[in-house]
């Protein structure tokens, strides 16, 4: 199982983290890092550390918000990469960390040839976190698509078949339009005050609906959203399930390091780091010091 994620200046130290945890437990096998707005130093950095383990991927301006930190292009360039390159492999987002092994999961990619995490409740229907635009551009402005359940973009993984490749591909082509791609997911209310659209998220808004076009749902299940799931959402708007959950049977925590949280690094590669830039000052919300 390859790991394959994204990062900019803003997420750098934040890989080093993931990669770092991914080698201690994990596959241990090829890392992908698709990049886009990311310092020279960085990229020196990851070559002398991990040599030909790690390949670095930038992300080509195949449109004009390629480079869009709010529009989440690079995730999409990522997918195109991936069906076009790899076998099997697990999607990370840059900030987390694996704290426990992961036998489990690499076996459910194998066996299920796919792996996603299904958000429960109304709270997180499509219809509440995708544009009516983006709805109508993606053939999805249906009742029944509205109505079913989103998905994290934060961890999903897949065996490069062919029907995995073709979704795949269609999460590239999909956030080459703008209005697919975006607005930004900081935005409140996008389509109105009175609208179901709390926000519009993106490369998540366009994983959730290609998984209800293919066909692909994998219900909601709480043992395995405790262990992979996005535990701070789930905290902040169903904590009556979040007080379910056994934080010691997590196996990926999300935003490990996004609050600076950099456990899994060695004290000589984190000074290493840190002559780079100022990886504590970071708000890597807004990406500014």
């Amino acid at each position: 199982m390859d790991l394959v994620t994204v990062t900019n200046n803003v997420f750098a130290p934040c890989v080093f983290n993931l990669i770092e945890s991914y080698k201690l437990n994990s596959s241990n096998r090829q890392i992908h890092v698709v990049y886009f707005d990311l310092e020279d130093e960085f990229i020196d950095l990851f070559r002398s550390t991990y040599g030909d383990q790690v390949k670095l991927i930038p992300v080509q301006k195949d449109c004009d918000h390629a480079y869009n930190p709010r529009f989440y292009f690079p995730q999409g360039y990522a997918m195109k990469y991936a069906a076009q390159n790899l076998k099997t492999f697990l999607y990370c987002d840059a900030s987390h960390a694996i704290v426990n092994k992961t036998f489990e999961l690499e076996y459910l990619i194998d066996k299920d040839k796919r792996f996603f995490i299904e958000y429960p409740g109304d709270v997180f229907k499509n219809k509440h976190w995708c544009t009516k635009k983006s709805l109508q551009i993606l053939d999805c402005d249906t009742e029944e698509i509205r109505e079913s359940q989103s998905y994290w973009s934060g961890l999903h993984g897949y065996v490069v078949n062919n029907e995995n490749h073709n979704m795949l591909m269609d999460q590239y082509e999909a956030l080459l339009d703008k209005d697919v791609a975006g607005p930004s997911n900081l935005i409140r209310f996008p389509d109105g005050a009175s609208t179901d659209c709390i926000a519009h998220r993106n490369c998540q808004s366009v994983l959730s609906l290609m998984i209800y076009k293919y066909g692909f749902r994998q219900p909601f299940e709480i043992s395995k959203y405790n262990r992979y799931g996005d535990l701070q959402t789930m905290q902040a708007m169903l904590p009556n399930i979040y007080s379910q959950f056994d934080l010691n049977k997590v196996a990926i925590y999300s935003r490990f390091s996004k609050g600076n949280n950099f456990y899994f690094l060695r004290e000589e590669l984190l000074k290493k780091l840190e002559t780079i830039s100022e990886i504590y000052k970071i708000n890597r919300n807004t990406g500014r010091v």
